[in-house]
């Protein structure tokens, strides 16, 4: 198995929070490669397409490198990305995906675990509290397999804005939607 990318550079956003900066480098932890291409609820990759319902009017979009897309909540500093990673994790299960992206999260304290139906396929949703570089956070994190790729979906915030944000990735999960992998 390849190592596990940690280069993470958010290329527009208007000074950063710490915790959004951390939480990034967290979310793409492997970036797929090649040229992404990012429309309303939809992202074509060399390797895969797919969409989903994005967040309300109140995120922004933020441009980022070696991941496909992140959403920002400047009300709650939340942030939701989505990746897809295909060929370098096509046999590690949906446990050990999560492990590898949870890498790096001190104090780790696992609230709920549970196996999900996304994308016809069976992944593993995990609800986690820890803190990196210091930083304290709470995240969901869906991750699955599908036809050689992985697929991640994470939202990340301040423990307190928790409740408030996690309907927004919960729709976006059910909403996802496989197109096309090669």
């Amino acid at each position: 198995m390849a190592p596990i990318k940690r280069d993470a550079r958010i290329l527009s956003l208007a000074r950063p929070s710490l915790l959004v900066a951390a939480l990034l480098c967290l979310a793409f932890l492997a970036g797929c490669g090649g040229a992404v291409k990012v429309g309303k609820g939809r992202v074509e990759t060399p390797y895969t397409r797919y969409s989903f319902t994005p967040p309300g009017p109140d995120w922004r979009i933020m441009e980022v490198k070696d991941g496909n897309v992140a959403y920002y909540h400047a009300g709650t500093t939340a942030v939701i990305t989505l990746n897809s990673t295909c060929k370098e994790y096509r046999d590690a299960t949906p446990a050990v995906l999560t492990g590898h992206l949870l890498m790096g999260i001190e104090h780790r304290q696992v609230h709920g675990q549970q196996e999900v139906e996304i994308a016809g396929r069976t992944g593993l949703a995990t609800d986690v509290s820890g803190a990196l570089d210091g930083v304290k956070s709470r995240m969901l994190l869906t991750v699955f397999n599908r036809d050689y790729c992985t697929y991640d979906i994470l939202l990340a915030c301040p423990p307190e804005s928790f409740e408030q944000v996690k309907g927004t990735v919960q729709h976006i999960v059910s909403s996802f939607r496989v197109e096309h992998s090669r």
